[in-house]
């Protein structure tokens, strides 16, 4: 787990200011307390990370904070193929297509816009798989192209 991501959750004094500053969530106790309880259990088998870094071999974490103060993407690689889980860094595909409309769920709004368009760029740029858990269709797994100034998301074929 990315260190900030726990300091978030767990430090009253980081939370109320990013949430005071920063954030668009509504009633965000309700999402400390399902962290705190979710986490708080585990720690002791949680190991923090601060840089980018392949931590089992195939698997290297990425930083995509803005979402969240700690948002990773998780990338999976063999035989020369690889795979990003981009969990919440992009949660429609219309953010690709419009880089300048901004979600009113990311926590730290500039960082996630950052984020988003570096991410963007590195997945159309390797032209890797990307699964993608929020987009449409089922199973959320396809590719992201650079198209003008933003990207598009090009799912698998299903039938």
């Amino acid at each position: 787990m990315w260190k900030d991501e726990w300091d978030f959750w767990f430090s009253d004094e980081a939370f109320k200011k990013v949430i005071e500053h920063y954030s668009a969530i509504i009633q965000p106790e309700i999402f400390m307390k399902a962290a705190r309880g979710q986490l708080g259990p585990v720690k002791e088998h949680i190991e923090f990370l601060t840089l980018e870094s392949e931590v089992l071999p195939g698997v290297r974490v990425h930083a995509t904070q803005g979402h969240t103060p700690g948002h990773m993407a998780i990338s999976f690689f063999s035989e020369g193929e690889e795979l990003f889980f981009i969990g919440d860094a992009v949660v429609f595909p219309f953010l690709m297509e419009r880089p300048e409309v901004r979600p009113i769920f990311d926590i730290l709004p500039e960082k996630a816009d950052t984020a988003r368009r570096l991410l963007c760029d590195l997945l159309s740029e390797k032209k890797a798989w990307v699964l993608a858990q929020h987009f449409h269709p089922f199973p959320s797994l396809g590719h992201i192209v650079k198209k003008g100034e933003g990207w598009q998301w090009k799912p698998v074929k299903t039938n």
